[in-house]
């Protein structure tokens, strides 16, 4: 019967909370592309009655925001040296973003 130490079963469940926290952030990345996108531009004809250009702007500020804010979490990062709890806090505003898509 082996015993594992207190240290050890902290260790193993901080790598288990960090696997599931960036299997969260791929899955809501995999729902933004496979569900939104495609849904995107008749949400916005339908509901809005926009131009085809009107899809290409939103996706083009999409990529843009992620150009901005990613220098952003990268300093944050620099500072607090706490991976988890950022992508954790970015895995929220993602799920928060999708949601408030699918109630609109």
């Amino acid at each position: 019967m082996s015993v594992v130490s207190p240290q050890r079963r902290s260790l193993k469940l901080k790598k288990w909370l960090t696997t599931l926290t960036f299997a969260g952030f791929f899955l809501a990345g995999g729902i933004e592309f496979s569900v939104i996108l495609p849904t995107c531009w008749d949400f916005m004809r339908e509901r809005f009655e926009s131009e085809k250009w009107f899809y290409g702007l939103t996706l083009s500020a999409m990529s843009l925001s992620n150009l901005f804010f990613g220098p952003i979490m990268g300093a944050i990062y620099d500072r607090t040296h706490q991976t988890r709890l950022l992508v954790l806090i970015l895995n929220i505003f993602e799920i928060g973003g999708n949601f408030m898509y699918f109630v609109s």
